[in-house]
This record gives structure tokens, sequence and C-alpha cells, in this order.
């Protein structure tokens, strides 16, 4: 997946079952990367009939603590231009 600045990050799309359209959902993780929780969101997205897009911002990385998923999404932000952390 591209994003705004041409900055590339890995997804996972979980699809429901074929047979109709089907609305979609992009599901962003916060700093602690994509976790087995977020994935899960995904597949229940697709249990559901919603397509979801599950990104990775984090580039794979996952956070032990609060201080990890601060940082995380930090160099996250940093990648992208025009984006300004606090």
């Amino acid at each position: 997946m591209v994003l705004p600045g041409l900055v590339e990050h890995r997804a996972r799309l979980h699809l429901p079952a074929p047979g109709k359209p089907a609305p979609s959902i992009i599901v962003v993780p916060d700093g602690f990367g994509l976790t087995p929780e977020f994935d899960a969101m995904g597949a229940a997205l697709a249990f559901e009939g919603i397509i979801g897009l599950v990104v990775d911002p984090v580039n794979g990385k996952l956070a032990g603590t609060g201080v990890d998923a601060e940082r995380h999404a930090e160099e996250a932000d940093a990648e992208v231009p025009g984006v300004i952390s606090a």
C-alpha cells in the first residue's frame, strides 16, 4: 500500500466469501503495530461480509511497551511528508 509522500507500507487484506459486492474498511493500528488483535479485526470484518484492509504503519515492528509504541508511531509519522508529531 502506498500512502501520501509515496511511503510504502505492508498490509493484510481480509476478504469475505465471494458472491456479492461488499463494503470495505481500512484499519490502521496504533504504534503497537499489526498485532494479532488487529489482524483478528480484519478477519472478523470479513466474516461479517466486509472487506478489511489492515495496514502495518510500523513495518513489522511490534511494541512491548507504551514507550516503544510511541517511538514506532513517531518513526512512522516521520516517513510521511507534512506530518507533524506532537
